[in-house]
């Protein structure tokens, strides 16, 4: 916890005359006698005070310069200026004499008839001209096309390692060729750790879950081929995002057909598609534009030599985002403030509240001069206003051409947009960021750690001390591997899902600090299909896989050292064969839940389904500190004494 800070400012003017009159009889050695308001004397004494007073408050405050540099100091960011909001618009163009018209990247739209708010495009979008009334089918296992309609949730790819394939057919259209890329929105149940990407919260760099391969087709014909090259928003179907799909030379509009594979489904779960959508691209609400010298003369003209100089930008107030400046030639940086800089640095910083240009003293920033050849570039907006719902009534702005010919509609809520932070906001930011954990010292630790990793959806994570993958059944000092369960979306919240398996993404992307020695593990295979009670003791310790962690040393089959205690507790009387350092092997946990659990009595003889006890056990194929899961269960099979009992619930 932090110290509180110190009140200088604790004297007022009336304690510091009070105390002044005490000392006035001994260092005027009783000579000053009147020391009323009158004597002239005492009036100077309560002038100083007044000004003391003052100096006193002046020392008790924090600049907000100075909350900034300490801010700094630590390695913190200043206070954030406003965040622009981001949706995904599905856009409608008419174009004469122009089968397939392209919207331009920047192209400006707004959802409001004043026009005050202002989203522009991120890409250039080819609009294709799609079938009245027509809609995406989907092809799974078999049609889906319902269940996308009513956004059920389509599990697209299958997650059990094996080759998988999903199928879609488009509305496109006549036998146009294509004079840009294919853009798809894919919106998926995805868990709220994996940001869209056309939020600000998105984080790259995640590797995918699995390699995909998008391929176009003909319905009804046996042409096809590959795309030329794949911008995956989604990143592998990890989150939603948008997919743009640049085609070959060859293709029209007649190829409706997509398809998307991979020769090896790892995921953690079943991706589930709930919308897809044609001829989108993700918008923010920002705005750019230019100033030059015709709008910024009457303000060059009047600039002096000296320090301080502004330079205030048309319709820039409380919404510039950022700028940059060319003038006289010569390029200007933008810097967060004038403490590093040098007299000849061409420098200035960006006041947004003015919406202006602010340049240095000459002693750390360059004094500019008047020239007319000047030209600012600047972003404009942000803030909560651009936040909002779904709705089909956007329009160009007033200043773009054609305005007829262009309309969208937001398939996703506008979100992400925030307000400038103020100095007290960046102050309580840091003193949040004391307690945020960064390095791994204790157990929960390094939970904190797997759990935060931003990007991966980490449901619960285990870490077991002194485990170490290399040396099973030992018990290694300062060995921690930390076993992760990731995330598992669900067709309604009561709903089961299926068993969560390993991801590589998960695996090797779960954040660790380098100086420590750590390992990351796959998630366990528990015998319940509900992720969120799939942390039993032996499966949080015993994952079903080798820990996989190529960020990490390198893998081998962990210990089970840890948990032997609990699996001789719940399988006493195993019969079969068993590890001579670990206990039972996991194979034979579900034959003494076939024969019972009775600490006290051997297996019944009446267990229809369980081995009898001369019956030669089979060979053990499994690995010390796997986890076994249920195959199948037969009732009956347990004696009446223990009907009910079984090893879990001991």
């Amino acid at each position: 916890m932090t110290l509180p800070a110190p009140k200088l400012d604790d004297l007022t003017w009336a304690d510091m005359m009070a105390a002044i009159r005490r000392r006035i009889p001994a260092e005027s050695d009783g000579t000053w006698t009147l020391h009323a308001p009158v004597d002239p004397g005492v009036t100077l004494l309560e002038l100083f005070a007044y000004l003391l007073e003052q100096r006193l408050y002046w020392l008790d405050q924090v600049p907000d310069a100075l909350v900034v540099a300490i801010l700094r100091l630590l390695g913190l960011e200043p206070p954030r200026p406003a965040r622009p909001a981001a949706t995904v618009l599905r856009l409608a163009a008419r174009q004469e004499d122009t089968a397939v018209p392209v919207v331009p990247a920047g192209t400006a739209l707004t959802r409001d008839p004043t026009g005050r708010i202002v989203f522009t495009l991120d890409h250039d979008v080819a609009a294709f001209p799609l079938a009245e009334g027509g809609e995406i089918s989907v092809w799974t296992d078999r049609d889906r096309t319902a269940d996308l309609r009513a956004r059920r949730g389509i599990a697209l790819l299958a997650s059990d390692g094996a080759p998988a394939r999903a199928r879609f057919t488009l509305p496109l259209t006549g036998a146009h060729p294509a004079p840009g890329p294919i853009s798809l929105l894919a919106e998926l149940d995805a868990p709220a750790a994996c940001v869209p990407s056309w939020l600000p919260g998105a984080v790259d760099g995640v590797p995918p879950p699995a390699e995909l391969t998008w391929s176009w087709f003909r319905p009804g014909t046996d042409i096809s081929g590959t795309f030329e090259k794949v911008e995956d928003g989604t990143a592998g179907l990890r989150r939603s995002g948008v997919v743009r799909l640049h085609p070959p030379a060859d293709w029209t509009t007649q190829d409706t057909g997509l398809e998307v594979s991979t020769p090896a489904a790892t995921y953690a779960a079943p991706p589930r598609l709930l919308q897809l959508a044609v001829n989108v691209s993700a918008a923010h609400h920002r705005t750019h534009r230019t100033a030059d010298g015709t709008d910024l003369q009457e303000q060059i003209g009047a600039w002096l030599r000296l320090p301080g100089q502004h330079l205030v930008l048309p319709d820039a107030a409380d919404r510039l985002l950022e700028a940059t400046l060319r003038l006289a030639g010569q390029e200007w940086q933008p810097v967060p403030d004038f403490t590093f800089g040098a007299p000849a640095d061409r420098i200035f910083v960006l006041d947004r509240d003015e919406g202006a240009l602010v340049f240095g003293d000459g002693l750390t920033g360059r004094v500019p001069r008047p020239d007319p050849d000047v030209r600012v570039d600047y972003v404009t907006g942000g803030g909560r206003d651009g936040n909002g719902g779904m709705t089909g009534n956007w329009l160009p702005a007033a200043d773009i051409p054609a305005a007829e010919a262009v309309s969208a509609a937001n398939l996703v809520r506008a979100e992400g947009g925030a307000d400038p932070e103020t100095v007290t906001e960046a102050r309580r930011r840091a003193a949040a960021s004391l307690g945020e954990v960064t390095r791994a010292v204790t157990a929960d630790d390094y939970v904190t750690l797997a759990r935060t990793t931003p990007g991966v959806a980490v449901a619960r994570a285990y870490p077991a001390l002194g485990e170490h993958p290399g040396f099973p059944c030992a018990t290694v000092p300062g060995a921690v591997t930390v076993h992760i369960v990731p995330a598992a979306p669900r067709a309604t919240s009561t709903a089961r899902t299926s068993s969560p398996r390993r991801s590589p993404t998960r695996a090797c992307c779960a954040r660790s600090p380098p100086a420590w020695n750590r390992r990351g593990c796959s998630p366990p295979r528990s015998s319940s299909e509900d992720p969120a009670t799939a942390m039993s003791p032996c499966a949080s310790t015993c994952p079903a896989t080798p820990p996989t962690a190529p960020a990490w040393p390198p893998r081998s089959p962990p210990r089970c050292a840890a948990s032997s205690t609990r699996w001789s507790a719940a399988t006493t009387r195993t019969a079969g064969p068993s590890d001579s350092r670990c206990g039972p092997r996991p194979c034979c946990a579900p034959r003494s839940g076939r024969w019972g659990t009775s600490r006290t009595s051997p297996p019944s003889a009446s267990a229809s389904t369980g081995p009898t006890a001369t019956r030669r056990a089979t060979k053990c194929r499994s690995a010390p500190g796997n986890f076994p899961s249920c195959a199948r269960s037969a009732p009956g099979s347990c004696p009446p004494s223990n009907r009910g009992r079984g090893w879990h619930d001991r």
